[in-house]
């Protein structure tokens, strides 16, 4: 009597065990991918969720579940503007700081520098790179005539003399820009370079030495014809700078 009450006991408990198994299952299916509530493991500690998260499966679609190591890559949004990381043309070239003593104006978005102090060329070269310039360049006609009004409207005087930035002084009739630009070969004889401009008269430039003087290796402009003529570097003149 004993045994069979004990096994009618035993075939209760699996029935059980089984009908719990369905139900559990079932609810699993309902849930899919839901968050499970922690699960108290008995000893005071909580079980992962991802432990009982749904079904996993690489063929599964929607997001990945925790606990997979493959990081989730959303579509890129082909409206989007592209991210431009060049910015060397952003910002334009901010002007040259000027000296206080000279007279500075904008010509032809080009800053110039007109100083009354009289220097040699080379201390004007020097004076003009200090502010990150240099002996004035001139490149036109219309240049030329505004560079000579400037000089008028300052009071230097129209029998002044201003320093240019050309020179032969490295090479004798290879007359270079103060930036090192060659534009006129040979002397009074010479020729342009790639049709640059240039402002000398008849006879020049001649080099005259007048016997033991030096050598005429810089420009100026004379002011009383508006054109150029070669002088002797280490005259005395006003000077204009240009930025370019």
């Amino acid at each position: 009597m004993y045994s069979s009450t004990h096994a009618d006991i035993l075939t209760a408990v699996a029935r059980f065990i089984v009908l719990f198994c369905i139900l559990l299952a079932a609810s699993c299916g309902r849930i899919g991918y839901e968050t499970l509530a922690p699960v108290d493991s008995g000893d005071g500690g909580v079980d992962n969720p991802a432990d009982v998260q749904g079904d996993a499966s690489p063929d599964s679609e929607g997001p990945v579940p925790p606990g997979n190591d493959q990081a989730f890559d959303p579509e890129p949004d082909e409206d989007a503007e592209p991210e431009d990381s060049d910015t060397s043309d952003s910002q334009p070239d901010a002007p040259p700081e000027c000296d206080p003593a000279c007279s500075c104006t904008l010509y032809d978005e080009h800053t110039y520098m007109f100083c009354a102090a009289s220097r040699t060329w080379d201390e004007a070269a020097a004076h003009c790179r200090a502010f990150d310039m240099w002996l004035v360049r001139i490149d036109s006609q219309e240049e030329q005539d505004w560079v000579y009004q400037h000089v008028i409207d300052l009071g230097f005087g129209d029998r002044s003399r201003l320093w240019l930035g050309a020179n032969d002084q490295a090479v004798e009739g290879e007359w270079r820009w103060h930036d090192g630009e060659l534009f006129w070969l040979g002397g009074a004889d010479g020729s342009p370079i790639g049709g640059l401009y240039n402002a000398w008269p008849e006879g020049n430039p001649d080099n005259w030495t007048g016997g033991d003087l030096p050598e005429e290796n810089c420009a100026e402009l004379r002011m009383q014809l508006n054109d150029w003529n070669d002088y002797r570097c280490n005259a005395t003149y006003r000077y204009a700078c240009e930025h370019y």
